[in-house]
């Protein structure tokens, strides 16, 4: 028992991989230790709400090719953004998401940032990356700066700006397609729609324009629902909260048929039921609801007209549009039948009055969940009630 013991105490000091080994010191002696030691600081900037964070500290700081990389090229350095010398240093360094990871020198300057979940290959590549001069964002952005315009050399900046969210991405970009003849192939495309969140922007206009060669080159309707959420994400930030919802649609509406007008149709019902929804207007819910799925029903898939079919059971009490629900939830089982549909189905049923359909569809769906796995008390609540 006492050699066991003896061995479990000293496993770390035998060389056991504990992950990344992140120095606790204040920010002035980790910029020293960086400055003596010629490496750079490397920064896991977090928080301790941020689930992608706690999958990282996990999943990849403990990976011991990771950690055998960080720990011989970079001072590490573990910091919530949130408490202490954090919240300045994300201040400073406009840590705005979460995770970001900052690549800092002894000076306290940034030479390289990225965001997000980063599986472990990827995440040794971005530390050989940031201590790469030619891929270092800092040294990229200096150069471009200086003049610095050779394709390439762009190339590599837009794709190191998009990477960290840099916010000057699009200005590089720009460059960089200044330098090509043609920007409908599928590299430029992939890349304008990651760089560009202006519908106004050239090469999105020039995107626009070429929709119909563009789309293409990719499976499905990749391009056009990319270029629908670029511009829901900006007609996004007009919307006003204390305002009605009627003035609410005819501003997004003007602008839509303006900037386009393909989107019209489809998308204003879908921002009206999401009005209606935080103003817990169950009238108005029901009414765009009805114009979006009546709209886009040959369109939609299982998964949504269960959802809005759900959405009608739960805010009318009106029996023809209970009845329409009916047939959006009848349409996503014929698509593809499981609990949830089924469940949707017996509670319309039920809510019609018709017992007999409705203890159909509640007992398929009990079948269905317990096959999957699935929380089926509540349906098995309704059936008691039938």
């Amino acid at each position: 028992m006492k050699k066991f013991l003896f061995l479990f105490v000293f496993i770390p000091i035998l060389g056991i991989s504990q992950g990344i080994q992140f120095n606790e010191s204040s920010w002035n002696d980790l910029l020293s230790k960086a400055k003596s030691e010629n490496k750079l600081i490397f920064v896991d900037a977090f928080t301790t709400w941020c689930g992608p964070c706690k999958a990282m500290a996990k999943n990849v700081f403990t990976d011991e090719k990771v950690a055998a990389f960080y720990n011989a090229n970079f001072v590490n350095a573990k910091i919530d953004m949130e408490k202490g010398e954090g919240i300045s240093i994300a201040k400073k360094y406009a840590v705005e998401a979460y995770p970001t990871y900052l690549f800092i020198n002894g000076n306290g300057e940034i030479v390289h940032r990225a965001i997000g979940y980063i599986e472990s290959g990827s995440f040794i590549q971005l530390g050989k990356d940031a201590n790469d001069p030619s891929k270092q964002l800092g040294k990229l952005a200096e150069k471009f700066k200086n003049g610095e315009r050779n394709p390439e050399f762009l190339l590599n900046l837009v794709k190191a700006a998009t990477e960290a969210y840099d916010p000057n991405a699009a200005a590089y970009a720009s460059a960089y397609f200044k330098t090509q003849k043609n920007l409908i192939t599928k590299e430029n495309i992939e890349l304008i729609l990651q760089t560009f969140t202006d519908p106004n922007a050239d090469e999105i206009k020039t995107l626009v324009k070429n929709e119909v060669e563009a789309s293409k080159l990719f499976e499905s309707d990749f391009v056009t629902k990319s270029l629908d959420n670029i511009v829901l994400q900006n007609i996004a930030k007009d919307l006003n909260m204390e305002e009605t919802i009627e003035s609410n649609l005819k501003n997004i509406g003007s602008k839509l048929n303006e900037i386009r007008p393909s989107m019209t149709k489809e998308y204003l019902p879908l921002i009206g039921i999401y009005l209606a929804e935080q103003n817990e207007d169950s009238a108005n819910v029901e009414k765009y609801t009805i114009q979006f799925v009546d709209g886009s029903f040959e369109k939609l898939n299982s998964q949504q007209l269960n959802q809005y079919a759900w959405t009608m059971f739960e805010n009318s009490d009106n029996k023809d549009n209970l009845k329409r629900a009916l047939k959006w939830g009848i349409k996503s089982v014929e698509l593809e039948s499981n609990f949830y549909n089924n469940d949707t189905v017996a509670n319309l049923y039920h809510k019609l009055g018709d017992k007999k359909n409705a203890k159909i569809y509640a007992k398929k769906a009990i079948e269905l969940g317990q096959a999957e796995g699935e929380d089926t008390e509540s349906t098995e609540e309704l059936l008691k009630k039938l």
